[in-house]
C-alpha cells in the first residue's frame, strides 16, 4: 500500500511539473524580404548590361568604398546574377537582372534583390537600395523610368463532391457552354478551351473585353469513396493588381452555383485569402 501511495505521489509530482512549464508560442514562419522592380531604358540592352557589370565590379569589396559589398557571380547577354553582403557579414542578398529588348530598340530591365537569410519582411529598404545603388549610373539615360511590376491576380480553391467525377465534369462543361457569349446573358462571358475526363480549361472575358482570365479544373477520383476532388483555378492573363475584388473567385463561384454543384451531396469547399485573393471580399458570395 505504501508503495502505491509513493508511486501516486511521484506521478502527481511529475504531471504537476509538466503543467508548470509555460506553453511556448509557435515560432513565426521564416520570411525572406524582397524587392522587385521593372525599369525602361532608351539604351540598348547590351549597353545597359555592360554598365551594370562595370558598376558591380567597381563595388567589389576589394575596393574598400562605403558601398563596396557587391560580388558578380554570373553574367550573360540577357541575365546578370550578383550578391550583396552587409559590412558586418550578417546579412546577404541575391540580386538578379533580366533584360528584354523592346520594339523601339530600348531595354526593359527586371531587377530583384532577395534576402538569403531569414528576416522580417520589413527590411528598411535594404533590398531596394541594393538595386538603386547599382542603377544610379543608368538614371541619366534618356527615358529611364520605373515601370509598375506586373502582377497576375489569381484564385485557387479545392472542391469535394460526393459524386463521380464524370457527373461533375459534365455539369461544369455544360454550364460553361450555357454561359457562352452567344447566349447574351449577364454572366455569359465564358468560352470552353478544352475538356477531357480529368481536365477542363476555359476562358472568361470581362464585358468590356479589357480583362481575360484563364480557368482550369483538374478532376481526381478519390480511392476510398469514388467521389470527386476538383482543384479549381482562375488566373488573370492581363496585368493587374493582386487585389482583384474577388473577380477570379467569382469566375469559379458563378459556375459552381449556376450548375447546382454547390448543392450536391457531400459538397465542401476549401480555400483561404492566401490561396484565393479577394475571397473574403467577393461580392458574389453575399
Amino acid at each position: 500500500m505504501r508503495t502505491l501511495l509513493l508511486a501516486s505521489a511521484l506521478i502527481a509530482g511529475l504531471f504537476g511539473s509538466l503543467t508548470a512549464v509555460p506553453a511556448r508560442a509557435p515560432s513565426p514562419p521564416p520570411q525572406h524580404a524582397s524587392c522587385k522592380t521593372l525599369w525602361g531604358f532608351a539604351k540598348p540592352c547590351a549597353e545597359v548590361s555592360t554598365t551594370l557589370i562595370q558598376q558591380i565590379e567597381a563595388y567589389n569589396p576589394l575596393n574598400g568604398c562605403e558601398e563596396c559589398q557587391y560580388t558578380l557571380e554570373f553574367a550573360a547577354p540577357m541575365f546578370i546574377k550578383a550578391s550583396h553582403t552587409s559590412p558586418d557579414g550578417l546579412q546577404a542578398e541575391r540580386i538578379i537582372f533580366r533584360f528584354t529588348p523592346n520594339a523601339t530598340s530600348g531595354c526593359r530591365l527586371f531587377a530583384q534583390s532577395t534576402s538569403l537569410r531569414f528576416t522580417n519582411l520589413i527590411d528598411n529598404y535594404l533590398n531596394y537600395c541594393n538595386l538603386y545603388n547599382l542603377l544610379t549610373g543608368l538614371f541619366g539615360s534618356p527615358a529611364a523610368s520605373p515601370v509598375p511590376v506586373p502582377y497576375h491576380a489569381f484564385c485557387r480553391t479545392l472542391w469535394l463532391f460526393g459524386l463521380p467525377c464524370t457527373d461533375v465534369g459534365n455539369r461544369l462543361v455544360h454550364q460553361i457552354q450555357a454561359f457562352s457569349p452567344l447566349n447574351g446573358c449577364k454572366k455569359c462571358h465564358y468560352i470552353i478551351v478544352s475538356a477531357t475526363n480529368t481536365s477542363i480549361q476555359a476562358h472568361h472575358t470581362s464585358p468590356d473585353n479589357l480583362h481575360v482570365e484563364s480557368l482550369e479544373f483538374t478532376l481526381q477520383t478519390t480511392i476510398l469513396t469514388g467521389s470527386c476532388r476538383v482543384n479549381a483555378q482562375s488566373a488573370s492573363l492581363t496585368f493587374s493588381s493582386l487585389l482583384d475584388g474577388g473577380l477570379n473567385y467569382c469566375n469559379l463561384y458563378d459556375l459552381l452555383t449556376a450548375s447546382g454543384l454547390n448543392l450536391s451531396p457531400g459538397f465542401l469547399e476549401m480555400t483561404s485569402e492566401w490561396a484565393c485573393l479577394g475571397y473574403t471580399t467577393a461580392t458574389c458570395r453575399t
